[in-house]
């Protein structure tokens, strides 16, 4: 999710001079990835935590990469909006998926170990975004440089098909089962979240 979301910035310039481009446009562009999160990741995430997580991985991850290969197909403004638009919402299905593969594999005390690692390898991401996406648009194009991104979308979805395992020990089933549709209404109750969204 990283590359394609961090590199936008480097390869606007090359976006606004071949879609001739506004500024408002440019921003819209910009703020469309998050838009896609902010409309879906909390409905996603009361809805899809009952689904299987490998799958529901393996899913946002294809439609990552897929929405990724229509950024550098997009002819004109309103596809590459799309294309943002779409890709902010695959993002978002992956986010209950995550948790709970984490719950799955890790004991409790262990999962703020997890969310560390899990920030610390999203940052070397980052770094590698950031420090890739200026030789290959200079040896290719911006539409390429989606197309390469794309592909190891494709490439990290299809380490998840082979690989990828859920886990459902008895505890973690009776965390699920407990869950119920008050869950929702407690931690949106908690003012240390809303602390903490509002800090982010």
């Amino acid at each position: 999710m990283t590359l394609p979301s961090l590199s936008f910035g480097l390869l606007l310039p090359a976006i606004e001079e071949a879609l001739d481009l506004s500024r408002i446009q440019s921003g819209l562009l910009g703020s469309s990835l998050r838009i896609g999160n902010v409309l879906i990741t909390i409905p996603a995430a009361v809805v899809l935590s009952r689904f299987n997580p490998v799958r529901m991985a393996i899913l946002s991850i294809g439609l990552g990469a897929a929405f990724t290969f229509l950024h550098g197909l997009a002819p004109i403004f309103t596809v590459l909006v799309i294309a943002r638009l779409g890709f902010g919402l695959s993002f978002s299905l992956r986010v209950p998926a995550r948790s709970l593969l984490a719950q799955q594999w890790f004991p409790l005390r262990e999962i703020p170990l997890v969310n560390g690692l899990t920030i610390g390898l999203g940052s070397i991401a980052e770094v590698v975004a950031l420090a890739l996406t200026p030789f290959i648009l200079e040896a290719t194009s911006w539409r390429i440089t989606y197309h390469i991104y794309g592909l190891f979308g494709v490439g990290v979805m299809l380490f998840w098909v082979l690989f990828g395992k859920r886990r459902e020990t008895p505890e973690f089933q009776e965390r699920i089962r407990t869950a119920g549709p008050g869950a929702v209404r407690n931690v949106m109750r908690n003012r240390t979240l809303w602390l903490i969204g509002v800090g982010t």
